[in-house]
């Protein structure tokens, strides 16, 4: 029965060794750094991708042996429901022809492999210890170095590379080529697994990558992948229809019911009333102004006379201060200081009698509204438009 990974209990471990530096023979594959971070897209990042990004470890280029089997076994081991390991890169033969995993550091010769480059037998037994529910398995590997575009492959065993309880798949037959054609962003296998997993909605299963690559890669004259399949792990879908976005909601529409009738009412015939004529002496007549409060009588008084107190004591500093000056050549504080304080109460005194007007303007002037039949002096102000 076809399952989905389960991301957060689920662990991806893409490696790839694109640069070599030991030995002349192993020529750089730059399509394999591409390869890594195409598959990082596909499984965790595509809007078809069923890994997490957080169990996803991407190794480039390891160094050592070492490097790359420790960050492997780290993955392996904490891997509960499926374990998937990727390699890209050249494939080369002891002098037992038992295959090895090239790393950065890897001399191919038959008797300098040992302690340079990774023996398949550890990946396998690391792979099988896992305690993941499925575990998969994707070679996109070489021999002896590229040559016209190829990355040559020779023939190894098939009981090499089965590992029990895993799903295999080769990049080509046992003695076939996997190519990596110069000016290609991927290698010819990878990049159809890559164009597989993020092209085209609908689920994917190991076993129709597997059919779907075969196909693909058949139409394009390049070797045929392998695939090995133990128990159901064949059904486990790595890809994901796409996310389609919901469709609205239908708004029911409920049609109102149409309004009750009311109770038919004779409509009686009211003559319109002419309202009563202004007589002469009430169009003339202007409206009495409201009787201003005696709490507001009170307060503006007081106000108006602390005015006028504040203004007078301004006008008695100011004579003072122009006193001083006239008498007193070196007033106390200065001549400047003395000069600010009679600008400051002159000020005050023009405050205070510029408030005063304002209060008394304010209590005999009304603007009334444009219209308004103003009578022979009633000390009103026209509003605007008047």
């Amino acid at each position: 029965m076809s399952r989905y990974p389960d991301g957060a209990r689920s662990r991806v471990v893409l490696i790839g060794t694109s640069d070599y530096e030991r030995h002349p023979s192993l020529q750089n594959l730059p399509a394999v750094r591409n390869n890594l971070s195409g598959l990082h897209r596909a499984f965790v990042e595509a809007p078809g991708a069923v890994f997490d990004h957080l169990g996803c470890t991407v190794v480039d280029s390891p160094d050592s042996p070492r490097s790359l089997l420790v960050r492997l076994r780290r993955a392996a081991e904490t891997a509960e429901d499926v374990l998937l390991v990727y390699y890209a890169g050249h494939g080369v033969l002891d002098r037992n022809g038992d295959l090895h995993l090239t790393v950065r550091e890897t001399d191919p010769d038959p008797y300098g492999i040992d302690g340079t480059a990774v023996p398949f037998a550890t990946v396998k037994k690391i792979i099988e210890d896992s305690p993941a529910q499925v575990r998969v398995l994707v070679l996109d590997c070489c021999f002896s170095g590229r040559a016209v575009g190829a990355m040559s492959a020779q023939s190894a065993a098939a009981e090499q590379v089965e590992v029990a309880g895993t799903y295999i798949l080769t990049s080509s037959q046992a003695d076939r080529v996997s190519l990596a054609v110069p000016g290609e962003r991927y290698t010819a296998f990878t990049g159809e697994v890559v164009r597989l997993l993020t092209e085209g909605d609908g689920s994917l299963t190991l076993h129709e990558l597997d059919r779907q690559l075969r196909v693909a890669l058949a139409k394009k004259g390049l070797p045929r992948p392998m695939a090995r399949a133990d128990d159901t792990s064949q059904d486990l879908l790595v890809k994901k229809p796409f996310a389609a976005p919901a469709p609205a909601e239908p708004v029911p529409v409920t049609a109102a019911a149409p309004p009750k009738p009311a109770d038919a009412v004779p409509v009686a015939f009211v003559p319109p009333v002419a309202p009563p004529a202004a007589t002469a002496s009430e169009v003339h007549q202007p409206a009495a102004a409201p009787a201003e409060p005696v709490r507001a009588k009170v307060i503006g008084a007081a106000w108006e006379g602390l005015l006028w107190a504040a203004g007078v004591f301004g006008l008695l500093m100011v004579a003072t201060g122009l006193s001083e000056l006239a008498t007193n050549p070196e007033p106390k504080g200065g001549v400047a200081l003395s000069v600010v304080m009679v600008i400051l109460f002159a000020a005050l005194s023009a405050g205070c009698g510029y408030g005063i007007v304002r209060r008394r303007r304010g209590r005999h002037w009304e603007v009334v509204p444009p219209g308004t039949p103003k009578g022979p002096g009633d000390g009103s102000l026209p509003g605007p438009g008047s």
